[in-house]
């Protein structure tokens, strides 16, 4: 293929990493945020162990002068390829990846908030998870996560952050909630969960609804439908797989979002995740970005995909960031464009993603 004949030339050989180091804060409570926002899809774990992992994790913070912090590797080589080259080689090289026990999630997943106050000043609040989804469905689920001491987002905040005192609490919006900072690093909790656990936690979220019979059934054929993964050459139940129902009206960016979850927390084939990144490929408003890079400065291969707020009153970017010559991901970031999203105005940083390891392993669960 000509396209992916231009990829190695300007990015390095595809080739298949038997390392395949794996990673992300899997993207928790991605539902919609107050009906402003734009769609945030919830991945179709195999059980429910992440998701209500995450949900019983405090999210407390501290406002601190440090971030993150993760050795920088070299930007992406310059080159004007379009972003479906970019896509299909990145589809290319997924088949090639070998499978492990666990499909293993590490990243720091960030979203902005405003302190109001006589000068409002806004800060990045980052949540780091490592999960480990097994292979197989009768395997254990385990996670690591904590939440890390928040920061100013600009320099210009952390200066009205100093003029303010430089509190170690504070209040500050973050959609429709209003949160309270509390203890600066919460330190890592772990949870494992079996399918027994799994069971456990159905019937008793059941137990509390109109109906419990009906909805252990329901929940029955969600996880039956979850343990038979479609191939790609099923188109329907591919996309059942991808996209949820009521998901035919999305725009590209909402899509785009669920693509970047989906591959990096779900524990799909190589032929499904292959799929997937065709699938965004085919989207014609996808584009390339040039001088993209992670909080701990890391660069690489960027797609990008312009959308506006559901209440029509904003715009903002999408970005996707590949990892040159691998194509393993490397984060995504969400900037506001125009107007104004609960208080803050263009070129704000809505929420990032650093991605450290995402992938196949047969090592034991652990963290970094």
């Amino acid at each position: 293929m000509d396209d992916l004949k231009m990829v190695r030339e300007a990015y390095g050989e595809i080739t298949p990493d038997a390392r395949l180091q794996h990673g992300i804060r899997a993207m928790l409570a991605l539902e919609a945020d107050d009906g402003a926002g734009p769609v945030r899809a919830r991945p179709r774990w195999r059980g429910w162990a992440v998701t209500l992992g995450a949900v019983a994790a405090a999210a407390a913070v501290t406002l601190t002068a440090t971030g993150v912090g993760r050795p920088p590797a070299a930007p992406a080589p310059g080159g004007e390829l379009s972003a479906r080259t970019i896509l299909l080689a990145a589809a290319e090289r997924t088949e090639a990846e070998p499978e492990g026990r666990f499909w293993r999630s590490h990243a720091v997943e960030a979203r902005t908030g405003l302190v109001e106050g006589a000068e409002p000043y806004t800060i990045l609040v980052p949540h780091e998870t490592d999960a480990w989804s097994p292979r197989s469905k009768e395997g254990t689920h385990v996670v690591f996560q904590r939440a890390l001491p928040a920061r100013p987002l600009t320099q210009q905040d952390r200066q009205a952050w100093e003029r303010a005192g430089s509190p170690t609490s504070f209040t500050y919006r973050d959609g429709r909630y209003v949160a309270t900072g509390g203890p600066a690093d919460t330190g890592w909790k772990e949870q494992r969960t079996t399918p027994e656990d799994t069971e456990r936690m159905v019937s008793r979220i059941c137990a509390q609804q109109r109906d419990p019979e009906g909805c252990e059934v329901d929940a029955a054929k969600a996880a039956e439908r979850q343990d038979e993964e479609p191939t790609a050459a099923d188109p329907s139940r591919f996309r059942e797989l991808l996209f949820p129902p009521g998901a035919e009206g999305w725009s590209a960016a909402e899509k785009s979002r669920r693509v970047f979850s989906f591959l990096l927390v779900e524990a799909a084939s190589a032929e499904v995740r292959a799929a997937t990144f065709r699938l965004l490929a085919d989207l014609p408003v996808v584009r390339t970005q040039k001088g993209v890079t992670t909080s701990d400065g890391r660069g690489g291969i960027a797609v990008a995909v312009d959308d506006a707020m559901r209440d029509g009153g904003a715009a903002f970017e999408y970005t996707i960031i590949l990892e040159p010559g691998t194509y393993r991901l490397v984060g995504s970031r969400m900037i506001l464009k125009e107007g104004s999203f609960r208080g803050l105005g263009p070129g704000t940083l809505l929420e990032e993603t650093d991605v450290y390891t995402a992938g196949w392993t047969s090592a034991e669960p652990h963290h970094d």
